[in-house]
């Protein structure tokens, strides 16, 4: 009864299957999911600043019906022409999976990394020894994606890594990721579902996980001590 039988819940959060302790107690067509590339930076209280807005933000679910096909994303289309009226670009898709992956891929090689070496993402890619660190990050996410049986717009790790470090990286230069600022501020990061939620598919599908599991580790040991 919290919500009206034709209500729909919309999760803006960084990571994917966000919606699974929804699902708990919603059905599946009443949950929904986005992906959202926007950099903010939160300066003070009640602030926040857009530092990077590079694509539409996207609504969709990631729930199958009962013929095997995904759920449509028709019943938020109201939601994301809203945003759209506001002045910020929305769309929707039936192809959320294969967003959320690609933003997956962004955040679980940058977002960690430079929160561990307190740099902004431009950074990370003047040295070849984190750029070795992120390759490999790369390569083990690619390999979850196929053995999970999802797919993104990318048909190898090198094929993303052409673009990652030629367009993406470079139009997100001076962005300080959420995860160093939670860390600054003392605050938990969404670690658990970025790199943690790699971790946990590589291992339901026997797959090498061993750098994201040394990032992940270094987080949780850091926030251990707020």
């Amino acid at each position: 009864n919290i919500l009206k039988s034709d209500a729909k819940i919309i999760i803006f959060q960084n990571g994917f299957a966000n919606d699974e302790p929804y699902l708990r107690f919603f059905s599946k067509e009443q949950v929904y999911c986005a992906r959202v590339i926007t950099g903010f930076i939160r300066p003070e209280r009640y602030i926040s600043e857009i530092t990077v807005h590079t694509a539409p933000i996207l609504l969709g679910s990631l729930q199958k019906n009962d013929n095997g096909n995904i759920i449509s994303s028709k019943p938020v289309a109201i939601i994301s022409k809203m945003i759209n009226d506001s002045g910020i670009p929305s769309e929707t898709t039936e192809e959320l999976d294969k967003f959320l992956w690609a933003k997956m891929l962004y955040n679980c090689t940058l977002n960690p990394l430079s929160a561990i070496l307190r740099v902004n993402y431009g950074k990370l890619t003047e040295s070849e020894y984190s750029v070795n660190i992120m390759n490999k990050i790369i390569e083990e996410i690619f390999n979850v994606i196929k053995a999970s049986g999802y797919h993104t717009s990318w048909n190898t790790p090198k094929e993303y890594q052409d673009i990652f470090y030629s367009k993406l990286v470079p139009d997100t230069y001076n962005h300080r990721s959420s995860t160093l600022q939670d860390i600054q501020k003392k605050q938990k990061t969404e670690i658990d579902t970025l790199t943690g939620k790699v971790i946990e598919l590589g291992e339901k599908h026997n797959v090498d996980v061993t750098v994201n599991k040394t990032i992940y580790n270094i987080i949780k040991t850091i926030e251990s001590d707020f």
